[in-house]
């Protein structure tokens, strides 16, 4: 590589790294933002019954995995032995927990974001005894596990009486319904239907989800991704891009929260960083349609030339 290209690679890399710097900075504000929004419905929640509290674990779960991406989406020092020092940005590790992030997202909306309570009651039932279930088959490690375990029988009881009274239990096959009573109903979801349900649009949703996933699941392109991504160039790429899903997730799940919590959407309607942040980062399905039309318009153009 001659010296002109390796000051255009600098040069390009630089502007990348400040870029992302920007966006980080974006980033704690929304960090901010979706603390202050959730944080104030702590009280409000309790009043409308105990079950609407489980809510906030999934807000936590994805306030800490969003705060993992941003750590993440760093600058790394590797000193070995022997060798020279090299740097890296462990985007790979980024992208798995953008997944787990946006999961988290689609999971709270699909449970918690309906009109009416006794839907979300309903899900937040089936996604409980789903869990319980799941957890029921590991071997207990100590007496403490084993004591959980024998608790958990108990409230999974209870929740299949709950579910098998609701009304909202008709909607499903008699084959999904037994499925849903004995715990299973994590074999039945299925995440674009989730994702469009919480208003992502399915083609942006499809493109970066199925990208993600090849890193959690260790697929071969994920593989020779950071197997050739050795310049800083290509890795602060990366790393921007997950910032930049974070972002917009982080906008979604914040608006969704504010439909049933009334302290959160008092909070982002009179909030200026909240108002700031979601104006610039909350893009709805309809937002993404007319953005593929117009990249479907030109991709055409390119392909009459």
């Amino acid at each position: 590589m001659g010296y002109a290209t390796e000051v255009i690679t600098v040069t390009r890399a630089a502007t990348m790294f400040t870029n992302l710097e920007k966006l980080k900075l974006t980033y704690s504000d929304a960090l901010t933002v979706f603390f202050h929004a959730v944080q104030g419905s702590v009280e409000e929640f309790q009043a409308l019954g105990p079950w609407l509290s489980n809510s906030h674990s999934l807000a936590l779960k994805m306030f800490r995995h969003l705060s993992s991406v941003n750590t993440l989406c760093q600058m790394y020092t590797d000193v070995p032995p022997g060798h020279p020092p090299s740097h890296y940005i462990d985007f790979s590790s980024a992208q798995i927990v953008t997944r787990a992030a946006i999961e988290t997202y689609l999971t709270f909306a699909y449970v918690f974001c309906n009109d009416d309570l006794t839907l979300a009651k309903f899900r937040c039932e089936i996604w409980q005894l789903s869990g319980l279930a799941d957890r029921a088959k590991l071997l207990p490690a100590s007496v403490e596990a084993e004591k959980t375990l024998a608790a958990d029988k108990g409230q999974m009881e209870e929740l299949r009486i709950s579910i098998a009274k609701s009304p909202h239990l008709a909607a499903y096959t008699e084959k999904q319904a037994r499925r849903i009573l004995a715990g299973g109903w994590s074999q039945l979801r299925d995440w674009s239907e989730l994702a469009v349900h919480a208003g992502i649009h399915p083609r942006y949703f499809d493109q970066t989800y199925n990208h993600l996933s090849g890193f959690s699941h260790s697929s071969y392109i994920s593989a020779i991704q950071i197997s050739q991504a050795r310049d800083m160039h290509t890795q602060l790429h990366m790393a921007q891009t997950c910032v930049q899903m974070s972002l917009f997730y982080t906008a979604h799940f914040v608006v969704n929260f504010s439909k049933i919590s009334a302290s959160a959407a008092l909070f982002i309607s009179s909030d200026d960083a909240a108002k700031k942040f979601l104006k610039l980062w909350h893009i709805t399905s309809e937002d993404w349609a007319k953005i593929y039309a117009e990249q479907d318009v030109e991709r055409m153009k390119r392909a009459d030339v």
